[in-house]
């Protein structure tokens, strides 16, 4: 429970164990993760702030930290991923040969596939770890299901379809094994299946990497599968949470049951019989299928007929609070209703999926055609895509599992037989929100930003007050902890009130279902003003929402683009163009981190700034005639856009702190992203480490760049942090010979996101606001419950307990270079040595009352900093020691009811993003 301390077994001031079955750890001040943090300096003050600073100080990363730990030091680590599945063999010192060139695009130091694959690790070991509530566990368990879904509906993008009726094998490539299992019934659809796998072959042929990509996937599943059915599921049978089978129904259960199967899932259900009238149907990507064998007792012939289970939702159904019948069951319990007369032998689950990716060809897409018609036509078009995966139950026998696959073009490589009897794990989110709040994180509820709050009221009599509001200062809005609705939204709300509002400009990349954005663009138009909206239609697997949400607000009067051919467009800006009371026009901007959506803000760690800065103003408005008119535009004031001055400007930034380190002045760069992939970033990174310049990076997901080598990025660390929320937001820091700059951007230092999509950086100029930046830096930077550390073998560690404060080394302050080094970021120590809190059910977050003593002391912003960092660690705490039974959660279900909250998310791939 919740006296071990942090993560894993903890360890006590005197450095005994924390419980568990680990060996005694040897005491914390022995190789610790992190260097001892160095004692604080002088204030310095900031040419761009004209105010002093709070004292500051960060270590430095030395010999003694560089990650992997020796061997005799392993047992205090996680160590993820598991297997060695992910990095190639390589020999002693091959590294260390290559040119900072050579390694920035080595395949010896990274792969996409597998670096998702190595996120989607670190996820599941949340759902892993025994000290998070157990509701949350088996939320993380679903999360990384919907993972594996994306990696497999995108990793072969590059696959061509297999449009002919012929086959234009050269024989080659051998046929597939499984296809001598297929029935004489189906030869003519098998042989067009082996046609195409020939195809795939051809253009990829099976290699060493595809037979570790699956075998690292398979590890994964076996390990979440092993932890779901052996742990999580009996935990929660436990406390009354389970899944029943049909047979275990009561009759009045049994009797609603059958009701909602004729009302509301007998008119979905086609069978599907495979015959010589009959083809081999198209199965649906991410769909549950039934194979059942029918023997027609008069004839005695049998037959294969297949089902798609209706994809209704919840595909749990409640059949009380706290006890779900999966959906498959109730159909098999009726196929009697469907199939009348015949005998039902054996049934088995099945489920495919299919690269549903959607990419647009510009070499097929003339000047006169329309892109909303293309896509609509190319999401038609996916429904029959290549196959990448089937998923089979332990129980289906291996004559079936080889005539589905040879069906499907797969070989058995592609097949992926799951232990236990839940397929697509992600359709079962509705169990983490069961009624029982003890088993779940306590609840977070967003607050209207503060210098926000009352405009509310306003919209009606007063809807222009929002922009006086922003004239007074930049706001900088902090997702999760402020609401989406109080800033975003209500921004957008007043600006289509207002009669002085002339012109609304947007991207829209990914609003949501339903969303309220639309509706007050809808309504901004039909009150008569401008309004433009950038739809970007190629949004991945979001091109049927966008597309609808384009042809409605064309409808409404909006001008309405799709984007630019060739990018993706990728950028978060909003713009409002006013005519003053004073007289004259002022724009108003919203530059925001992640999407314009209500249900991802609540769950995503974003930011947003909201500013009338003429020269940004000025840059958007440039941005957008871009986007929706004809420009070459290369130069802009302010904003670093891409791909037109973000990559050079970045890699600028980085050789400017390169050189400050080598004239012996301040040196420091801390980026907060979610994938660095950019070799050109990386060739320049490797080269300011070896100029002495001091990189932090938080990167959740896959990052190219390798820490800890000897002689190249000694000075080089690397954070993935991974928790409650996921992390979203990107922000970029350079000290700049002591001018601090700050951006935060919609872009992450992927080349995707450098190179092929129109992506955007807004400078922070307000000191009020950098200091924010900083304390929220500095908190991802010390949080050790989530935050997990990239090595020099590929592979990421976090210690098993938090680390003890020690104290720090002696620091020649008359040493130049030294002061010049450690000036910058604080590394506080750290206020976790005690365990935390319990918490019992309803109970509200609440941290240590100096947990972020140092990060407010000496401040007096009118935001809440204390709120932002508390709604991003709101999940650290663990499960109390003594949880209520299985009759205080009946007692609790009978007094209470809690409505379903929106799921939570993590994707590996940033599709999302």
């Amino acid at each position: 429970g919740g006296s071990g301390g942090g993560v894993g077994d903890g360890i006590d001031a005197g450095g005994g164990s924390g419980g568990g079955g680990d060996p005694p750890l040897p005491p914390p001040s022995v190789t610790p993760l992190l260097p001892p943090p160095a004692p604080p300096l002088s204030s310095a003050s900031s040419p761009l702030s004209g105010e002093d600073h709070p004292p500051l100080s960060f270590g430095i990363p030395s010999a003694a930290a560089v990650l992997p730990p020796p061997a005799d030091q392993l047992h205090r680590y996680q160590v993820c991923p598991p297997t060695n599945h992910y990095t190639p063999p390589v020999a002693p010192g091959q590294l260390e040969a290559l040119s900072n060139e050579e390694l920035s695009s080595s395949e010896l130091v990274f792969s996409k596939e597998f670096a998702e694959l190595s996120f989607n690790s670190r996820v599941l070991a949340l759902a892993l770890d025994d000290k998070l509530p157990l509701l949350e566990r088996f939320k993380f368990c679903c999360i990384v299901s919907a993972n594996l879904d994306e990696h497999f509906a995108k990793r072969l993008g590059n696959i061509p379809r297999d449009d002919s009726d012929d086959e234009d094998g050269d024989g080659s490539t051998p046929a597939p094994a499984v296809s001598s299992a297929a029935s004489s019934g189906s030869a003519n659809s098998l042989s067009k299946a082996t046609a195409a796998l020939r195809l795939r072959r051809q253009i990829r042929p099976r290699s060493q990497f595809e037979a570790d990509l699956a075998d690292a996937v398979r590890s994964i599943v076996n390990v979440q599968h092993e932890v779901l059915t052996e742990t999580l599921l009996p935990a929660l049978r436990g406390h009354g949470i389970e899944l029943i089978p049909y047979e275990a129904l009561t009759p009045a259960q049994g009797a609603s049951m059958t009701a909602y199967f004729r009302r509301s899932l007998f008119p979905l259900l086609t069978p599907m019989s495979v015959d010589q009238t009959h083809p081999f149907p198209l199965l649906q990507s991410h769909g549950i299928y039934l194979l059942v064998v029918l023997l027609n007792p008069e004839s005695g012939v049998t037959r294969r007929v297949y089902f798609r289970v209706p994809a209704v939702k919840p595909r749990l159904l409640p059949v009380t609070p706290l006890q779900f019948l999966p959906v498959e069951q109730l159909v098999v319990a009726h196929l009697p209703l469907v199939c009348e007369g015949m005998t039902i032998l054996r049934w088995y689950a099945f489920r495919v999926t299919r690269n549903t990716k959607l990419v647009v060809d510009d070499t097929l897409f003339g000047e006169s055609d329309n892109l909303l018609d293309y896509v609509w036509e190319e999401v038609h078009r996916r429904r029959s895509a290549p196959a990448t995966r089937l998923e089979v139950t332990s129980t289906m026998p291996m004559a079936d599992v080889a005539r589905l696959a040879a069906e499907l073009a797969l070989d058995a490589t592609d097949v992926y037989t799951l232990p236990g009897p839940l397929l697509g794990l992600a359709d079962c989110m509705s169990i983490a929100f069961a009624p029982v709040p003890h088993l779940q994180h306590p609840p977070h509820e967003p607050v209207t930003p503060p210098r926000f709050r009352g405009l509310e009221d306003k919209l009606q009599s007063d809807p222009g007050r929002i922009f006086s509001v922003i004239r007074k200062g930049d706001v900088l809005v902090q997702y999760p902890a402020h609401s989406f609705t109080g800033s975003a939204l209500l921004f957008l709300r007043a600006a289509a009130r207002d009669p002085r509002v002339r012109v609304i400009k947007q991207v829209l990349y990914r609003g949501g279902s339903h969303s309220p954005l639309v509706a007050s663009l809808i309504r901004a138009a039909k009150s008569g003003k401008e309004v433009t909206v950038l739809v970007e239609l190629k949004a991945s697997f979001d091109e049927v929402q966008n597309s609808e949400y384009a042809r409605r607000l064309q409808r409404a009067g909006c001008n309405v683009s799709y984007g630019l051919v060739g990018l993706k467009t990728h950028c978060k800006t909003m713009v409002v163009v006013r005519e003053e009371e004073a007289g004259g026009l002022r724009a108003y901007v919203n530059v925001a981190t992640g999407n314009f959506n209500p249900t991802t803000a609540k769950l995503y760690t974003d930011m947003a700034l909201f500013t009338c800065a003429p020269a940004i103003a000025a840059d958007v408005l440039d941005l957008f005639n871009a986007l929706t008119g004809y420009s070459r535009k290369r130069n802009y004031r302010r904003l670093l856009v891409a791909p037109v001055s973000m990559l050079d400007r970045v890699v600028a930034m980085i050789a400017a702190e390169a050189a400050h380190a080598r004239a012996g002045r301040p040196a420091r760069i801390i980026a907060q992203i979610n994938g660095l992939t950019e070799p050109e970033i990386i060739r320049h990174l490797y080269a300011a480490s070896q100029a002495g310049v001091i990189i932090d990076l938080i990167i959740r997901g896959p990052c190219r760049l390798r820490p800890g080598l000897p002689g190249r990025s000694e000075n080089i660390r690397v954070f993935s942090w991974v928790g409650r929320f996921l992390q979203h937001r990107r922000v970029f820091y350079f000290s700049a010979g002591g001018s601090d700059l700050y951006f935060i951007s919609s872009a992450d230092w992927r080349s995707r996101n450098l190179n092929d999509r129109i992506e955007v950086a807004t400078p922070v100029d307000d000191p009020r606001i950098k200091r924010k930046l900083r304390k929220s830096l500095n908190f991802f930077l010390n949080d050790r419950l989530h935050t997990w550390q990239l090595a020099s073998d590929g592979r990421y560690y976090m210690p098993r307990a938090p680390l003890t404060t020690v104290g720090p080394p002696a620091v020649d302050e008359a040493s130049s270079a030294t002061a010049a080094t450690l000036a910058g970021f604080a590394r506080p120590p750290l206020r976790f040595e005690q365990p935390p809190p319990s918490l019992g059910g309803g109970s509200s977050y609440a941290p240590p009352v100096d947990a972020f003593a140092e990060f407010d002391e000496g401040e007096e912003d009118d935001d809440d900093d204390y709120d932002e960092l508390a709604a991003v660690e709101g999940g650290i705490w663990r499960v109390p020691a003594a949880v209520p039974g299985r009759a205080a959660v009946a007692d609790y279900v009978r007094n209470n009811s809690a409505p379903e909250r929106d799921a939570f998310a993590i994707s590996g791939g940033d599709t999302s993003s």
